[in-house]
């Protein structure tokens, strides 16, 4: 087996480091841009500007769709009868590539959440390997309200392969 990889790697190193480079880091930090949503049935939800982080594994053959991991400055939701914040770490559960459940961690200051899963959709993430820039968009499906999120993050430029 090591034969072979070795003469993959030596019939095809331009192919090669491309894949090794096309892939975004594991971790990276950015920024969440506001946003806030007012539903017609009177519930509001938000999203607060600020620092974020972001880590995902790569895909595999076992796990397509691995989990993602989020740090948020905050993510409001509020209808007639409470309001929820949750701060902090994020996972993002896929089911299929685009769509799954968000599990907030319970934040301290806030009242108890009816649920801290919720699902969330349209997700995407596109990387630009020039700029080391990855940006992240999805929808949080709050009940009663759609909140769109979408992040850019950066990562420290990789040192050259070669």
């Amino acid at each position: 087996m090591l034969r072979f990889a070795l003469l993959v790697a030596l019939l095809f190193p331009a192919q090669a480091a491309l894949a090794i480079l096309a892939a975004p880091p594991r971790l990276m930090i950015g920024s969440v841009f506001e946003r806030t949503i007012t539903s017609p049935g009177g519930s509001v939800c938000s999203v607060k500007p600020g620092p974020a982080g972001f880590q995902r594994d790569d895909p595999t053959t076992k796990q397509a769709n691995p989990d993602a991991m989020l740090s948020l400055p905050e993510v409001k939701f509020t209808n007639q009868s409470k309001t929820v914040s949750y701060t902090g770490i994020a996972t993002l559960g896929f089911s299929t590539a685009t769509t799954g459940k968000i599990v907030f961690d319970d934040d301290e200051d806030s009242d108890t959440a009816p649920t801290t899963t919720v699902p969330f959709v349209n997700y995407s993430e596109s990387y630009d390997q020039s700029n080391f820039k990855l940006r992240v968009s999805f929808t949080i499906q709050f009940k009663g309200c759609a909140l769109p999120v979408k992040a850019l993050f950066r990562a420290a430029p990789q040192p050259h392969l070669f």
